[in-house]
Formats: structure tokens, sequence, C-alpha cells
């Protein structure tokens, strides 16, 4: 017998936007009368979008504030372009931490059928070239290695060291960009289990059946996999499920050895030598 998840998957090589509409109908299914802020916050396009605006408010107000950060007024194009770094690196990791903590308050105490629906929409919108060209969202290894990124150019941005930029700001804007990145893996990777936990049991967990599941047990893995770099309890039982495990065991000791070690290193040695 063939499982209603399991259908509704395959109809995604064959009409993506169906599918689309589907899970929008599955998230949107249950409210009547207004709806709630959290209700609100279960449209990816609406966190996307606010997440954006307020990562570029943000950074509209700060060179308002330290002038030493408008790349505008940089004196030199060495400096402008360090500028314009800081400034990609600042936007980009204000949009991860933000995006990952309203998707983690949408998610939050959600029913199984409906945190389900909200893990499997951006899977279904993937098939969307538009969608996928927009709003940049392509996978979960292609995000975290896009988050990964940022904090190597923070990263370099301190190593560079802009001229009358506090070390004390350079410094707080590479801690915060690798708090971010090991936010928003944590957050991304614990939906990707749920979503494929939906299709025929993708893992198993003692002490629990599928059906009993939530955000709590996916997240509990996430973080495990996240710290331990290596499987966890939640064992995968399908090769989707594991290929989804090694791709996150992979980046998170990609994260903790590399980006993290080299990161505390670097800012011992500027605290030590400034």
């Amino acid at each position: 017998m063939t499982h209603p998840a399991s259908a509704v998957l395959s109809a995604a090589t064959r009409c993506p936007r169906r599918l689309c509409r589907r899970w929008r109908r599955r998230l949107s299914g249950l409210r009547t009368g207004a709806c709630s802020w959290r209700d609100l916050l279960l449209s990816e396009n609406l966190r996307f979008s606010m997440s954006l605006l307020l990562a570029c408010v943000f950074w509209m107000v700060v060179p308002t504030l330290r002038l030493e950060l408008n790349w505008v007024t940089a004196d030199n194009a060495r400096e402008r372009a360090l500028l314009l770094a800081l400034t990609f690196v600042v936007i980009v990791s204000a949009y991860t931490a933000l995006f990952a903590l309203f998707t983690l308050a949408a998610a939050h105490g959600q029913p199984r059928a409906r945190l389900l629906a909200l893990a499997r929409l951006p899977h279904a919108r993937r098939h969307v070239f538009a969608y996928r060209a927009w709003a940049s969202r392509a996978g979960a290894r292609t995000e975290v290695i896009n988050m990964m990124v940022t904090a190597i150019v923070a990263i370099a941005v301190l190593i560079a060291r802009p001229q009358g930029v506090p070390v004390t700001i350079l410094l707080i804007i590479a801690v915060g960009s690798m708090a971010a990145t090991w936010f928003s893996t944590v957050v991304t990777y614990a939906l990707e289990y749920a979503a494929a936990d939906a299709v025929d049991g993708g893992f198993s967990l003692p002490g629990t059946t599928v059906s009993e599941r939530g955000l709590p047990e996916y997240l509990y893995a996430a973080v495990l996999v996240q710290t331990s770099s290596g499987p966890t309890d939640l064992v995968p039982q399908t090769a989707r499920a594991r290929r989804l495990v090694r791709d996150h065991a992979l980046l998170a000791h990609i994260t903790s050895t590399v980006i993290i070690a080299v990161g505390v290193s670097l800012v011992i040695s500027v605290l030590t030598t400034t």
C-alpha cells in the first residue's frame, strides 16, 4: 500500500506548482477567524521578506551611528572593498539568524501535520526555478555552505582589519556570524529531519513512534549531530535519511573544526596583540 506522503512527493516531479499549493493548503487548512502572529509566520514568503527587510534596515542604521563603517566614505579602493565585504557579512548573518528565529517560532508547538507541511513546502518550491533563484534556497546543504562562506568572509575581514574600524566591532561581527551559522544550521536540519521522517518513517527514535514526534525531537537530533559530528539516537532508516545525516555531520565537522577553531584562535591572537 502506498504511503500518502509518498504519493504527494512522487507528484513533485510531475507538477511542482500543484505540490506547492497542496502544502500551502495544509498549512492554512486549520485556520479560522483571525490569525495569530505564529500563524502568519507559517508563510515562508513572510519570514523571508521580514528577515531580509530587518537585516537591511539594521545595516542602514548602523553606518549612521558609526561613520567608519560606511563604505561610501572610504578613502581608497581597498578600504571600500573591505567595508563592502563587512556589509555583506552583517546583512547575510542578520538575515540568517532572523529567518531561523522566525522559523523556530512558527514551528514551535505546532501539531505534527502542520509541522510536516512547514518542513515539506520548501522542498516543493525548489522545483520552481523562479522561487529557487529569487530566494536562493536550493537545499539545506547549499544554504549551510553559503552561511559557512559568510563566516569565512567575516574572519578574512577581521584579518585584513579596515582602517578606522575598531577591533571590538570586527570581533563582534565575526563571532556573531559564526553564531548565526551554527544556530541556523541546527534549525535548518531539524526541519530537514522532519521532512525526511514524513515519508515512510525516515528515522527511528527509541521511545517514540513516528506519529508522536514533534519539533523537540528533531531539534534534539540536530543539536547532537551538530555538536558531536556523528549519528545520534535518531537512526536513519532510508537512503535519503542517511544522506541527510551524512551531509549534516560533514558540515558540522567543518564548522566546528575549521571555522570556529580558526575564528577562536584568531580572536585570541587579536586580543593578545591589541
